[in-house]
């Protein structure tokens, strides 16, 4: 109900050279003919390079991620985005699940770095057999992760606990749980 507030910063970034994005959150809350309505909307803007929708409550399944890509796909031809949040220990799951969609933008943080629950481990990513295409010498980011983040990891708390698995599976939003 927001994107049409959008338009003239989406239209002024894409101006100014950037890349430009629009972020779907809480996606899995809107129901199918919102999100067709909205890429049927968008579809003619020529100010979004991609369309990006996010597991903002950590709540989605494999039907929540095919039914909410089949919808903004529906109008949207260009490329679309996945955000997984941690919540339920599906955020790897459910990007396999956007990349056989055809997503072809995903995205994770160092150790799922992230409020709440986290995201998507890139570690995880990057070693995940669905998804390697691309050789690249991890050892770097291994060692951040051993050295650095899981101190941190442990310090700040964040990852899948019983909390924020339960507020996923009540639909709550990570301040709640908080």
């Amino acid at each position: 109900h927001q994107v049409k507030l959008c338009l003239p910063m989406l239209r002024r970034l894409k101006e100014k050279g950037y890349l430009v994005g629009l972020n779907i959150m809480q996606s899995s809350l809107s129901n199918t003919e919102e999100l067709e309505n909205l890429s049927s909307l968008i579809s003619g803007w020529d100010y979004i390079d991609v369309l990006y929708f996010a597991d903002s409550l950590g709540t989605m399944g494999r039907k929540d991620v095919k039914r909410v890509y089949q919808a903004l796909n529906k109008y949207w031809l260009k490329d679309i985005g996945f955000h997984s949040h941690n919540n339920l220990g599906k955020a790897i799951e459910n990007i396999n699940v956007a990349i056989s969609l055809g997503s072809n933008w995903i995205d994770g943080t160092v150790s799922g770095m992230g409020r709440g629950a986290g995201n998507a481990e890139t570690e995880f990513l990057l070693l995940d057999p669905n998804l390697r295409g691309v050789k690249i010498d991890s050892t770097g980011l291994f060692g951040l992760v051993h050295g650095h983040f899981d101190a941190l990891k442990k310090l700040y708390a964040w990852g899948t606990s019983v909390p924020y698995f339960l507020g996923a599976l009540n639909k709550l939003h990570p301040t709640y749980v908080q």
